[in-house]
């Protein structure tokens, strides 16, 4: 997708802001609320691949069962008239811990994110949901290391196993 693009008659492309081993993610405008949110896609070659477009619709099914200020927000999925599954969600402008692997960071820092982690991961397991991914290209923070709070959300729960799966 380009930007400028409608993407399933709703969201305007903004701009590729990350991509996986079958999914991209795109910065989208809603064109029905004028708010922008990112949207996790299969990519168009993996659409019709039975087992990948489970696991997909796991991961939408999992989150949309979560509401907890550390997990990223979902606010719908489907499927745009091309058959390409989706995921609109929550965009943060924060930057993945991946990103800081080689800064010092202040222990307050890591810290607050720590434990805003292991808050997002005890909700999701008293939940039935096993993020089963954890790591930090999932975690995004939002916030400046040495003068804001951090608040860290988990993503990308695309491996995560509930409870009431067979």
């Amino acid at each position: 997708m380009q930007p400028g693009q409608v993407f399933a008659e709703r969201y305007e492309v903004q701009a590729r802001i990350g991509e996986g081993g079958v999914g991209l993610v795109y910065r989208v405008r809603d064109l029905r609320s004028d708010s922008v949110v990112a949207i996790k896609c299969l990519r168009p070659e993996y659409a019709l691949e039975p087992k990948i477009r489970r696991r997909f619709l796991r991961e939408a099914r999992a989150v949309n069962r979560l509401n907890h200020p550390n997990i990223v927000r979902m606010f719908t999925y489907g499927e745009d008239d091309e058959g390409i599954p989706y995921i609109a969600m929550e965009y943060i402008a924060g930057t993945p811990l991946s990103k800081r692997r080689d800064e010092v960071l202040p222990l307050s820092y890591i810290t607050t994110v720590t434990g805003q982690v292991l808050s997002a991961l005890a909700y999701s397991h008293a939940r039935g949901i096993i993020h089963r991914d954890v790591k930090p290209e999932n975690i995004v923070v939002v916030g400046d290391p040495a003068s804001e709070e951090p608040v860290a959300k988990l993503l990308d729960f695309g491996f995560a196993r509930m409870d009431d799966e067979n």
